[in-house]
């Protein structure tokens, strides 16, 4: 939050549910009150990081599949420091790794994200959006065949109908904890 101050930059993270439900949300709020504080939008885990990934201008991501799926649609993406040894050698991941700039800690944060969406070619992760899925734009109506396959069911005529990905609620700093700070 130092380095990417709120009148230039909109911070949000988006923690792994696992963290979540491992520490419960008492304490990831805790650990980020400062950050809150602020202006930091802390996503919680049950909505939200879809939203925050498509109004997101760069991502700054570890190995995990949000990264991933940032790199897929096509948003700029800064790897962190992360368990590279963890990593399945050819999944997309990896394969990101390899062709994803890393961020350096040690350098202020602002210059490196506008390198990165500066250097983005629409091109640059098609092989990742490739390995995502090899059907974009068509999840709907292949789910929705299968699932009326399996529930041996006529499926309906017409194209499935989608919903817009909800605003996300973020958790702010006069929730968390009831507002005592």
């Amino acid at each position: 939050m130092d380095q990417l101050p709120p009148q230039h930059y909109q911070v949000a993270a988006i923690i792994h549910p696992g963290v979540w439900n491992w520490h419960g949300s008492r304490q990831v709020q805790a650990w980020y009150a400062d950050c809150i504080r602020r202006g930091l939008i802390l996503v919680p885990p049950e909505d939200g990081w879809r939203a925050v990934l498509a109004a997101s201008d760069c991502v700054i991501g570890d190995i995990g599949s949000v990264t991933c799926y940032a790199a897929a649609a096509g948003i700029p993406v800064l790897l962190g420091p992360s368990a590279v040894d963890e990593i399945e050698t050819g999944s997309p991941i990896a394969i990101l790794g390899d062709i994803a700039p890393r961020l350096r800690p040690e350098q202020p944060y602002g210059p490196q994200l506008e390198r990165a969406a500066s250097a983005w070619q629409p091109h640059q992760y098609s092989t990742i959006r490739a390995l995502v899925t090899d059907a974009p734009g068509r999840s709907a109506a292949i789910i929705r065949s299968a699932m009326y396959k399996l529930m041996k069911l006529p499926e309906p005529a017409g194209e499935p109908q989608t919903r817009p990905v909800p605003i996300p609620r973020p958790v702010t700093p006069a929730e968390t904890f009831g507002g005592v700070w």
